[in-house]
């Protein structure tokens, strides 16, 4: 029984053998879809359930060729989908033009202003929507400092300043003093940040 065992896993070991062909069609796959395991059931027809990628793992983590190549082709991958991108956004596809029986008269471009407007934002800082954010900000003033400490424990300097501020934003928020020094700020204005 043992050796049946053994004789079948050394006769999947032998089947799930990762060639050079199967490398370099995993490669080519990974190059027109960019997709590891689409790419590993190609090259891997017989394969069952996650034991292709697998393999493709395994042989990029102990190979440094073959990740370099693995990285290779998704960049290539990538410079393809841009510049299909670039293709659709620029030159477009072309359409006839019929007349009303339906013969072909001529051609136009149909070109894609969303794909446009996506690269111009990709590559124009200018373009790139900015995002803006509001808060408001409410604050309640006591006559207590934080953390229950009692004015008669503040210096007699710092009670005084305390109690100065505390009557001028009291007056200024009933209407009944004008800002001092003309610099005061309005209780009654949003605090706006915004955000680029």
């Amino acid at each position: 029984m043992t050796n049946r065992r053994t004789n079948d896993s050394l006769s999947r070991a032998n089947r799930q053998r990762l060639t050079e062909a199967r490398k370099t069609a995993f490669l080519e796959a990974l190059r027109i879809h960019g997709v590891a395991t689409r790419a590993a059931r190609e090259a891997s027809p017989n394969a069952k359930g996650t034991s292709a990628i697998s393999t493709f793992r395994d042989a990029r983590a102990r190979d440094p060729e073959f990740d370099a190549a693995w990285d290779d082709a998704i960049e290539a991958h990538h410079g393809d989908l841009l510049a299909e991108l670039y293709r659709r956004a620029m030159t477009g596809d072309q359409v006839p033009i019929q007349n009303a029986k339906g013969e072909v008269i001529g051609w136009r471009s149909i070109r894609s202003d969303k794909l446009l407007l996506e690269a111009v934002r990709a590559h124009v800082p200018a373009f790139t929507p900015r995002m803006q954010t509001e808060a408001t900000v409410e604050q309640t003033v006591t006559k207590k400092p934080a953390k229950g400490i009692p004015l008669e424990q503040l210096s007699p300097e710092s009670r005084e300043d305390l109690l100065r501020i505390l009557e001028r934003e009291k007056a200024i928020r009933d209407g009944t003093d004008a800002p001092r020094n003309g610099h005061a700020p309005s209780p009654h204005l949003p605090l706006t940040e915004r955000e680029r």
